[in-house]
This record gives structure tokens, sequence and C-alpha cells, in this order.
């Protein structure tokens, strides 16, 4: 109870800009959080450590060719500043300290190096329900799901449409996220993103 009453207040804290709700703008927006499977967070500033683990996957998956090899195996880097630059666009606040995360390592020369994996299924985000709107701050609650690979799709079509397009992959729902996200001059930051069910 404690966690939603926090998020609710995050929402009456931010200033409105605008009261349009595009929800495969949305969608999109939140896909991008799902698809690397990003760690759930309480409140505004997320700690480093998810903020750099979504960004440098982020950025893999939007721009593989500003990684190089490192010379070590699979492992690939980037600079920091491209990390960033990225965590900038998703969070409201900035990465305060370059660290290590569970997947990731901050060398001494400023780059983040990890080791891509093979992509088996495609994890999408799809907004259920507009919860609460307070001016451009949204209370969501969103079905995430998850298909194999090569699914040709749109996410922001309806389940049924879904069997229609490939019957033998269809995407199925995994789990539901209560998420709160802001939007001014036409982007978007993600303030909380947790497990619907959680108290």
């Amino acid at each position: 109870m404690k966690k939603y009453i926090l998020i609710v207040a995050v929402m009456f804290a931010l200033v409105s800009c605008s009261k349009d709700v595009d929800k495969k703008a949305i969608n999109s927006f939140l896909t991008d959080l799902s698809e690397v499977y990003t760690a759930n967070f309480n409140g505004p500033d997320p700690d480093d450590v998810t903020k750099i683990d979504f960004a440098v996957k982020r950025l893999y998956l939007d721009s593989p060719n500003e990684f190089a090899p490192t010379g070590k195996g699979s492992f690939v880097e980037v600079d920091k500043q491209k990390v960033h630059d990225v965590a900038a666009q998703y969070f409201k606040t900035s990465i305060h300290e370059d660290q290590n995360t569970a997947d990731v390592d901050f060398t001494s020369g400023d780059k983040y190096q990890f080791m891509p994996t093979n992509v088996e299924e495609l994890v999408f985000s799809k907004v259920d329900e507009v919860m609460k709107s307070v001016g451009d701050t949204l209370l969501l609650k969103v079905n995430v799901y998850s298909v194999k690979s090569g699914w040709k799709g749109d996410i922001n079509s309806s389940v049924s449409d879904w069997q229609l397009e490939d019957p033998n992959n269809i995407p199925s729902e995994y789990k539901v996220m209560r998420t709160v996200i802001y939007r001014c001059n036409d982007s978007y930051r993600i303030l909380s993103y947790a497990d619907f069910d959680s108290k």
C-alpha cells in the first residue's frame, strides 16, 4: 500500500504540459523498457544500476554499430557518454555514478562492456488501462507479452488480431505492470515501474 501511495504522490508532484494520451506512442516507449527486461523500481529516481543496465542494452539493440569489439571473446564496449545519453531519454534523473551491474562492466577507460546474447523472444508492452491522469502524468496498467522471435504482428493490435496473424505464434501475457510516466515536449519519462500486484 505504501508503494501505491508513493506512486500517486509522484503523479501529483509533476507539472502538466498536455492532456493527450497516445497509446501507440506509450506502447512503443514502454516496449523499449520491457524488451531489455528493465528491473522494477518505485519513485522517479531508480538506482544507477537499473539505469546503466537498461541504457547499455537498449543502446545495443538500437545502435549495435556504436559498440566495438574488446578483443575478449564476444564482449563489446561503448563510450560511457553514449550510455548516459540513452538513460537521459528515458529517466527523469541522470546516472549519478558509473559502476558495474550484474551484466555490464565499467572500465577505467570510461567504457561500458558487456556480452550480447541471442534474442529468442520478443517482449513488448501494451497499455491495458489508464488508471489515473493528472496533466501529463499517467498511472497505467500495462500488460507485458512475450512471443517467439520472428513474429510479424502489430503490438497495438488486439489479441484476436494476433490469433489471425500467426496462429502458431501468438503472444502470451506473462506479467502486468503498474507504471507511472509523464510526457512533456513530445517525449516520455518513466517514473515508476513495478509489478501490478506489488504492495
